[in-house]
């Protein structure tokens, strides 16, 4: 994640203790879990106590205007905010981007444990060490510590494959009056085999070692979209 070196030791600090209090389950509600409290952490730097697994898994069941405890847990983590206000609601913020990261972090996950790639083993080695000893993913960082520079390929190769955004849609005016659709194919780039070889629909993060983000074949990769459209949450999610 982009995020300065303080900031970046508190998320480091949270993703820890969260991912300790977690055992073999349910995967989806176990992921949908953390990535929901780490999103919420991220996005307002609060302690996380007030929202427990009970209060999530209710807000899943119920209609909004009777999560009562989603309601005040959410009074407690952002108290600038009114959860029954449509305009001035957290979840305006918290949703879009917990929505869309969940699902990248779960298909990463399946990924990396259960579709019996023969460097699982090694991926999953390096996952648990990097939890252990969380870091910003930099080049320099990436030249003096080779899980992170594993994790980092895993993780760029998750955003290629399962991207945040499948398509975009723009509209545009013309001179006429009239307005065109124009859609942006995020799932075909990243799956062109033009771009990423016979094995574009294959989870490869060893493709990521002789591809840098400054290469013209990443500019094909656009998980977050792309300038002047960039999603705003690259600043805090994306990687760096």
């Amino acid at each position: 994640m982009a995020l300065p070196k303080p900031d970046w030791d508190m998320v480091a600090q949270t993703a820890q203790e969260q991912a300790a209090q977690y055992y073999p389950g349910n995967l989806v509600c176990l992921v949908q879990s953390f990535v929901l409290k780490m999103t919420i952490h991220i996005l307002f730097a609060r302690d996380l106590s007030a929202l427990d697994d009970e209060t999530i898994s209710a807000s899943r069941a119920n209609p909004w205007a009777k999560q009562h405890k989603m309601h005040e847990a959410l009074r407690q983590l952002a108290a600038e905010y009114d959860p029954l206000d449509m305009q001035n609601n957290a979840m305006n913020l918290i949703l879009p981007a917990f929505e869309t990261m969940w699902r990248v972090v779960f298909r990463c996950f399946i990924e990396v444990r259960f579709r019996g790639a023969e460097e699982r083993k090694k991926w999953m080695e390096a996952l648990r060490a990097y939890l252990k000893n969380p870091s910003p993913q930099s080049d320099t960082v990436c030249k003096d510590n080779a899980d992170v520079a594993l994790v980092r390929t895993i993780v760029r190769e998750a955003l290629r494959l399962y991207p945040l955004t499948w398509h975009i849609h723009r509209h545009f005016g013309n001179a006429s009056g009239t307005s065109s659709l124009v859609t942006a194919d995020i799932e075909g780039l990243h799956r062109d085999t033009e771009i990423w070889g016979d094995d574009a629909e294959r989870f490869v993060p060893t493709r990521w070692i002789s591809t840098s983000l400054e290469t013209e074949d990443s500019k094909a990769w656009m998980p977050f979209g792309a300038s002047p459209f960039l999603c705003p949450a690259k600043q805090d999610f994306g990687p760096s």
